[in-house]
């Protein structure tokens, strides 16, 4: 009876073994620590893939906020012949409203964009953030121009005239670091496949 228990104590202990042997084999209770030895699974792309691709979907963001900040542009432009004609006023005193929160967003997703995979992607950043900047401060300056004529018309007087010089001013600067901003961007643009612009299209 002795040696069959003792024989029966040495069976269980080399079943034990066997199950932490294969406990750890199948990662069991360890973590995600790979066993020495064992393959790993291949990567799906290249680094140089993903910084590719990641320099591609950032460049797409920048993209996007310059078509929005074209037709901000044209339906501003559509606005100020509106008042300079002296027609559809309150039309076009609330187009301008819109385009001011529609440039507020334009800055805030330009803020918020990934630019590490892009060359000189914080400059990018601050020179068009620069642009949208001095294209809102034209916008208020518009808007205060033109927000009296539904109620008064457009009878001109000082405070209309500084309003519309303030618009003016902020367009000039506006313009200027598009340029700025397009110096950098379009052969980053050219090299991503994405269109090159002009200032007028942004």
């Amino acid at each position: 009876m002795i040696a069959g228990l003792a024989v029966a104590v040495i069976v269980l202990s080399m079943a034990g073994v066997v199950v932490l042997v294969y406990l750890h084999g199948k990662g069991g209770g360890t973590g995600n620590t790979p066993v020495a030895g064992q393959p790993t699974a291949p990567a799906t792309t290249t680094a140089a893939a993903k910084a590719t691709g990641s320099a591609q979907t950032q460049a797409a963001v920048f993209d996007k906020v310059l078509d929005a900040s074209a037709k901000s542009r044209a339906k501003l432009n559509r606005s100020i012949e509106k008042v300079q004609g002296c027609t559809q006023l309150s039309q076009a005193v609330q187009d301008m409203r819109t385009v001011g929160d529609e440039r507020k967003a334009q800055l805030k997703t330009v803020e918020n964009a990934a630019v590490d995979q892009l060359p000189n992607g914080e400059k990018l950043r601050s020179t068009l953030h620069e642009a949208l900047d001095f294209a809102l401060q034209a916008d208020e300056g518009y808007l205060a121009w033109a927000a009296p004529t539904p109620a008064n018309g457009c009878g001109d007087n000082a405070a209309r005239q500084a309003a519309f010089g303030r618009g003016q001013t902020a367009s000039t600067k506006a313009g200027t670091a598009k340029s700025a901003f397009l110096t950098l961007w379009n052969p980053v643009a050219a090299d991503l496949g994405l269109r090159t612009r002009t200032r007028q299209e942004i």
